[in-house]
């Protein structure tokens, strides 16, 4: 069923901590989970979200990931429910680590995706 709407990702559903250790070249296989909410005119719950990402690391900095997401979200006062798949490609660049022990990496992250 498509849907005209695009969800709001209530948790960082992409969380790349693989990101401190990225090198130019490598590709990265990562699992993804988290919740996610929609706006009250949709009239869905919260549900839980999870898909599989990969990552291909082009320099140091630069990166594109691909990821699949499936969730499955409940209609408001009824008991049939709603399959949504997403398909997400994104270029990511890092920054240099920053902070307390260089913990911190922050990146900035442009995309498009397909939600159905």
């Amino acid at each position: 069923m498509k849907r005209g709407y695009l969800p709001l990702i209530a948790s960082a559903l992409i969380a790349l901590p693989m990101a401190a250790a990225a090198e130019a070249g490598k590709f990265y296989l990562s699992p993804v989970a988290g919740v996610e909410s929609f706006e009250s005119s949709v009239g869905l719950d919260q549900s839980t979200v999870y898909g599989l990402s990969g990552l291909q690391m082009f320099t140091d900095n630069l990166g594109a990931e691909l990821s699949y997401l499936k969730s499955s979200a409940d209609i408001h006062q009824s008991s049939q429910d709603v399959d949504i798949d997403q398909l997400l490609l994104r270029g990511i660049y890092w920054f240099r680590t920053m902070g307390y022990q260089d913990r911190y990496e922050p990146y900035v992250s442009l995309g498009i995706g397909n939600v159905t």
